[in-house]
């Protein structure tokens, strides 16, 4: 090969690299855009499971439930 061309082919090897480069940056950028909405969707998910969790709470302690009352049982209390 001559000087010219090793130069010209060091030259799309460059440029070609470059694009590579750019790609491999466009993509980890779309990816990771795409992490944080699913880190968002998780942190609201967490959010409403902890709101429900506390509305059956306070539904279970409006009803009584979990304070030994049984519905067999006349007196309210398990009988042992």
């Amino acid at each position: 090969m001559k000087h010219k061309d090793l130069l010209q082919s060091q030259q799309r090897c460059k440029e070609m690299s470059k694009q590579a480069k750019e790609f491999l940056d466009h993509y980890t950028a779309e990816k990771e855009a795409e992490i944080l909405q699913y880190e968002n969707e998780l942190v609201q998910l967490q959010l409403y499971l902890d709101q429900v969790q506390k509305d059956v709470l306070s539904w279970v302690r409006k009803c009584g439930m979990g304070r030994g009352r049984s519905s067999r049982s006349g007196t309210g209390y398990i009988r042992g």
